[in-house]
């Protein structure tokens, strides 16, 4: 039976805690650097899904992995509708006009093609990584990997021209959600790991780890390079992605995979818990509780704690729900089935 990589699964919790210590909108110029280079988050996860993707003949397991993903979607858009109802209600807001404005016919319309939420801003990546894989599935046997590989360069490219740089080139900022989609990060970045999987061979013997490391350094400073000279110019658009991000969340996932040291320490151990057994729970449900312990932080005097030490309080409580959601669904199971 083949081992298991753990640094896979601990790249995996070091993802979630980048989101999560996104989420919490670090201030000043040391935290606004390190949110830059931590948007490699989402690609990575991108990237760990398309790397053990196969094109095969799989069918069932992959209809069984969408099946599980939109269920997945269902369940998190729906958690946050009931939440943002409770808040709706907590602010004194009109719950009906709250449910007019997100259904209404462009909003409902971006959700469905652009995977854009209108409950959860974050939940784009479920609907993304949905479409991506069904298209993956419906096409897997027309689909030249040829062709696919050469698109991946361009879908960046236009995220990057519409996104990130839209200010130098246009002048003006599109929306978010035109290139923060299943076309323009799923895909590229589902291709990635398939093409990086696909090529292992290649990469095992020629990219080791030292030089990942300096393929980690030099994509680093250049997103730190891009941020800060956009914002020097006042052109540094919305959107998330730098072209360095791309580079930087490779070479890292490169890192983890080429590694050949398993970090089987107590701390390593739990973080490969967690990144095997709770990422996709961080995910959904780390905005819920950054919101709840920014209200507890302001209810205590205090007007901002960091959010490095901010996020590592949300880690710590969202996996201990999970945990605890999991085990309890278990016991539920374990129950019914004894019955």
């Amino acid at each position: 039976m083949k081992q298991r990589n753990l640094k896979i699964d601990q790249l995996k919790c070091l993802s979630a805690f980048l989101v999560i210590y996104v989420h919490c909108s670090p201030t000043g110029t040391i935290g606004e650097n390190i949110s830059a280079i931590a948007r490699i988050a989402v690609p990575i996860f991108f990237i760990i899904t398309g790397y053990f993707y196969e094109f095969s003949n799989q069918r069932e397991k992959k209809q069984s992995q969408i099946k599980n993903i939109f269920v997945l979607c269902i369940i998190a858009n729906f958690l946050y509708l009931i939440w943002n109802i409770i808040l709706q209600m907590l602010l004194g807001n009109s719950i009906k006009n709250y449910l007019l404005e997100i259904l209404e016919p462009k909003v409902v319309v971006k959700f469905l093609i652009f995977n854009e939420s209108p409950v959860g801003v974050h939940l784009w990546y479920l609907g993304a990584l949905l479409y991506g894989l069904g298209i993956l599935y419906l096409f897997q046997n027309i689909l030249c990997k040829k062709i696919f590989y050469m698109a991946i360069p361009l879908l960046l490219m236009v995220d990057l021209i519409f996104g990130k740089y839209s200010l130098v080139i246009f002048g003006r900022q599109f929306p978010v959600f035109l290139v923060r989609n299943f076309l323009f990060v799923a895909l590229p970045y589902l291709g990635i790991g398939i093409f990086l999987r696909e090529k292992k061979t290649f990469f095992n013997k020629y990219i080791t780890p030292n030089i990942c490391l300096v393929g980690v350094v030099i994509s680093t400073v250049c997103i730190l390079l891009e941020k800060n000279i956009l914002d020097v110019y006042k052109c540094n658009a919305l959107r998330e992605q730098y072209l360095g991000t791309t580079f930087l969340a490779v070479f890292v996932f490169l890192y983890f995979r080429q590694s050949t040291k398993q970090n089987s320490s107590v701390i390593g151990l739990k973080c490969s818990k967690i990144g095997r057994e709770y990422a996709a729970g961080i995910y959904i449900l780390h905005p819920i509780i950054i919101t709840i312990i920014e209200q507890i932080i302001k209810s205590m005097g205090f007007h901002r704690v960091s959010a490095l030490i901010t996020s590592a309080f949300v880690l710590i409580i969202t996996v201990g729900i999970v945990s605890f959601m999991k085990n309890y669904v278990l016991v539920k199971i374990r129950g019914n089935i004894n019955d």
